[in-house]
């Protein structure tokens, strides 16, 4: 990077491209979009930032996938997910494997 040799001054210009990219803010509601076009393209800094700006924003991510997915284990209440309702549930396991043993 540092010198004035022609290798360098393409690195700073080619630096200074990809910064002017990801300052916008169309980069900021697109990030992926961005690096695709900041390092795998040769756009012009000015076609890849309109790019950008022209293209929409990705739908956001579920807030709470965790919402979706069933509920699994021993109830679907969270009354059955009290420390005292699981102690009770291992409780039952253990007499049922070692009847004498839980006594």
């Amino acid at each position: 990077m540092r010198g004035s040799s022609p290798a360098a001054a393409a690195r700073r210009r080619e630096q200074a491209r990809c910064s002017a990219i990801f300052a916008t803010h169309a980069a900021s509601r697109n990030p992926q979009l961005a690096a695709r076009l900041a390092f795998n393209t040769r756009l012009p800094r000015r076609e890849a930032i309109a790019v950008l700006e022209a293209s929409p924003s990705p739908p956001p991510p579920a807030h709470n996938r965790a919402a979706n997915n069933p509920r699994v284990g021993p109830g679907s209440s969270t009354e059955a997910l009290s420390p005292q309702a699981i102690s009770a549930g291992w409780d039952r396991a253990i007499e049922q494997i070692n009847p004498r043993r839980a006594r």
